[in-house]
């Protein structure tokens, strides 16, 4: 593995976690507590990991298979963007605090992965 291979892993990911959100959106459910009273997920919570889900897949793909220099630039930022909106909408949308935290620590955090595996790219 080199150094200019990061974005196509961290797109690997994306795209792979986009196909789970697609197939089972009950995760990002769990994650965000959006489940009723006997543990389905709510429609809307449904919709949006579908959503997600699709938006992931063309993006980490864009990743895997932009080649270097501004395609694959265009693509890690997109996706880098993608994941920290991603964070700030659903901290302000979710009543829990603890959960409001937890998941924009982690959206936040793929977004720097994402956006340090271009820079890494870029600089090999």
């Amino acid at each position: 593995m080199q150094p200019s291979d990061a974005p196509k892993i961290t797109g690997g990911l994306t795209a792979a976690y986009g196909l789970l959100s697609i197939a089972a959106p009950g995760i990002l459910a769990r994650q965000t507590r959006q489940l009723d009273a006997i543990g389905i997920p709510s429609p809307g919570i449904v919709i949006s990991s579908r959503l997600f889900g699709i938006r992931d897949v063309i993006s980490g793909t864009a990743m895997v298979v932009a080649p270097p220099g501004r395609a694959r630039n265009l693509a890690v930022a997109l996706r880098a963007t993608f994941d920290l909106t991603d964070g700030i909408v659903f901290a302000r949308a979710l009543p829990d605090p603890a959960v409001k935290r937890k998941v924009f620590a982690v959206a936040a955090g793929w977004s720097l992965i994402c956006a340090a595996s271009g820079v890494v790219a870029a600089r090999s």
